[in-house]
């Protein structure tokens, strides 16, 4: 962790010295494209590689032909909008996305990538701004909207913001909590979980020669090999089981149906 800023201090003082050299840029970008050890840090990492991304992106357009400037400002787009994804940065990953989805010019495969990742980010951008409504009911009146009725006329002709998600599945709402979700991407979510779970199943068969007998056995496993500092969860372990590592619940708000016989947790019905 402390490395990585120590080099970036010599980015910084080699871009002060040469205020028209987009790679000095890009190249400190990339110092924060390669995870950190501590998923923590995850946020912090995203958020210093797009800062750098788009300061190479603003001094190639000023000095490069337009032409090379556009493939630079390509290259860097694609690498920006993920990270952007992954920092909340969520307007700009919709942007983002958005035009490479749209760009003929690219390979099908790219253009399908940043479709996939494009409905993730709209839905999560529609939640984000439903939910700043909730929350400000809730401080404003002491209690969260029994539904959202009332909310979403006040988004009438938004762009955005619907009644569904990217998906096309209805937004989802929880009046006790004062939660919203979205159900396409708690889907996601769910289908990745699954495979982690899995693989953690695979992991405890390994090490204790026997499947577990149900997932409180494999949960107990997992709080006892996951021991900070010497052996921490990599980011998609948290990613897909939350920091409570907990492998009985699914993101669809349900829990996971366990086979011990074939050793896998089956995706929820719903």
């Amino acid at each position: 962790h402390k490395d990585r800023f120590a080099v970036e201090k010599f980015y910084i003082d080699a871009c002060v010295k040469n205020p028209d050299n987009w790679i000095l840029r890009s190249d400190a970008g990339m110092l924060f494209v390669v995870p950190p050890l501590n998923p923590a840090d995850q946020k912090l990492y995203a958020n210093r590689a797009v800062h750098w991304f788009d300061d190479a992106q603003r001094v190639a357009k000023r000095t490069c032909s337009p032409e090379l400037a556009a493939q630079i400002v390509k290259q860097i787009s694609e690498i920006s909008s993920r990270l952007a994804l992954e920092a909340g940065f969520l307007e700009v990953a919709d942007e983002l996305l958005q035009k490479q989805f749209n760009d003929k010019a690219s390979p099908l495969a790219v253009r399908r990538g940043a479709a996939q990742d494009w409905l993730n980010a709209r839905s999560l951008l529609i939640v984000e701004r439903l939910q700043k409504r909730v929350d400000e009911h809730k401080q404003a009146r002491g209690s969260y909207p029994a539904d959202l009725s009332a909310i979403f006329k006040s988004f009438e002709g938004d762009s955005i913001v619907k009644d569904q998600d990217a998906f096309g599945f209805k937004i989802r709402y929880d009046a006790a909590k004062g939660k919203v979700s979205s159900r396409g991407v708690n889907a996601i979510k769910a289908f990745n979980a699954s495979i982690v779970v899995n693989a953690h199943i695979d992991m405890y068969v390994q090490h204790l020669g026997r499947a577990p007998a149900d997932l409180d056995e494999l949960q107990l496993f997992l709080w006892k090999i996951y021991v900070p500092p010497n052996y921490l969860p990599t980011k998609p372990v948290i990613d897909a089981l939350g920091a409570d590592l907990n492998v009985k619940m699914s993101p669809l708000g349900t829990q996971w149906f366990y086979d011990r016989t074939t050793r896998k947790v089956m995706l929820p019905s719903d």
